[in-house]
């Protein structure tokens, strides 16, 4: 009888992957293994991914964070990106 492979119970996408990360610093939730990435991840990496992904991640943190939590951690890193 042949093998069946399992598929992963628990499939992040880049987006929430690295949500956390970009917002704290840190990985609390341990998602950024499943892109295949350790945490902290290279610094380059990072940026690259918060180019990408900013304009999503600042508008769901308009929404959500509060005004006194201060500015996200990519924020404060990299600054927020130039549009294109």
């Amino acid at each position: 009888m042949p093998i069946r492979r399992r598929t992963a119970k628990r499939r992040v996408d880049d987006l929430r992957a690295w949500e956390m990360y970009l917002e704290s610093g840190h990985d609390f939730f341990n998602d950024l293994p499943s892109i295949g990435l350790f945490d902290p991840p290279p610094r380059a990496t990072a940026l690259e991914a918060w180019r990408r992904l900013a304009t999503v991640l600042l508008a769901t943190w308009a929404e959500h964070r509060h005004p006194e939590q201060g500015p996200a951690w990519a924020v404060r890193e990299f600054g927020i990106p130039r549009s294109r």
